[in-house]
């Protein structure tokens, strides 16, 4: 009779013990909300608009106007950040209840010349269709209350 009693008391904590296991493990495994702010690293402002993904997965988001963003992953999920004008750089989660900190540095690569066509851009150099330039130095100083009546009338066949 002892004997039953003390095998019925290993089978409940045996099952408590395998329950607690499990719950720890899909909660370890579960996606949590992770937030964070995304700055530029030599004025510490934030940056808008910023794309940020989970590395290897469809899960994705864009920062805000004040550079904070949320996303759906796990500790241990790598994020990939982008921004036009700066390298992707890549952020390990390491705790999904703090909040995440990224500063990104400005790249080396310059663009030079480039002319937007539709949604595509090419160098100056590869472009066969005619090229109209408005450089800074002829419309710097112009009195205008926005940019666009600046331009109007520097290029032929432009409607502004």
């Amino acid at each position: 009779m002892e004997k039953k009693k003390d095998t019925k008391k290993m089978h409940v904590t045996f099952s408590a013990l395998l329950a607690f296991f499990l719950l720890l493990h899909f909660n370890a495994n579960s996606q949590s909300l992770v937030t964070g702010t995304v700055k530029y690293a030599d004025t510490k402002k934030a940056i808008a608009n910023a794309s940020i993904v989970v590395k290897e997965s469809q899960i994705g988001t864009t920062t805000n106007d004040d550079g904070k963003f949320t996303i759906s992953c796990s500790a241990g999920n790598e994020l990939v950040i982008s921004y036009v004008g700066y390298p992707t750089q890549n952020f390990k989660v390491e705790n999904v209840l703090n909040e995440i900190s990224i500063e990104l540095m400005p790249s080396s690569d310059k663009l030079n010349s480039v002319v937007v066509v539709g949604y595509q851009k090419q160098s100056l150099r590869k472009s066969t269709a005619a090229v109209q330039v408005v450089s800074g130095r002829e419309i710097h100083n112009l009195p205008a209350p926005s940019f666009d009546q600046i331009l109007q009338g520097k290029v032929a066949g432009v409607n502004i």
